[in-house]
């Protein structure tokens, strides 16, 4: 019988660990360079959409990337990581609308994966279940 927790594990280590890949590593490295160069094009292509403090909605989008996506990935603070991720993907999402942009679908399908693990939870086979397992196993009720 297939368990829906390895169902939850699969959505979130794909989800988790393409963003991650594909997104979240090369804006980390515009990030880095921004702090040396003081040039960011997603933070200029935020400003060209009207965004209020571009540098730190691009910050916080590529932190959401890359951190918040591998949260996700490896289950620990999942539905934080999640719930984060459904705002900055359906902001995404109104901005490329908003652009015109052909490929608005894309963080709508991150918006609705990271809506899907929020309301899941991380499963199991996560290191949120790890972790409540272990403090449950510490408790003084657990030695009574």
């Amino acid at each position: 019988r297939w368990s829906p927790d390895l169902g939850l594990l699969l959505l979130r280590i794909s989800v988790g660990v393409t963003l991650c890949l594909f997104y979240g590593i090369g804006k980390f490295d515009q990030a880095w360079a921004f702090l040396h160069t003081g040039k960011w094009g997603f933070a200029g292509y935020l400003g060209s959409l009207g965004v209020p403090l571009p540098v730190v909605g691009a910050w916080l989008e590529t932190l959401n990337e890359s951190l918040g996506a591998l949260l996700v990935a490896c289950g620990l603070g999942t539905r934080y990581a999640a719930a984060v991720g459904v705002g900055g993907f359906t902001a995404a999402t109104i901005l490329a609308l908003k652009d015109h942009e052909r490929d608005w679908w894309l963080a709508t399908h991150y918006a609705l994966a990271f809506a899907a693990i929020l309301f899941l939870g991380a499963g199991k086979f996560s290191l949120d279940a790890l972790l409540a397992h272990w403090k449950a196993a510490r408790s003084p009720a657990a030695h009574e």
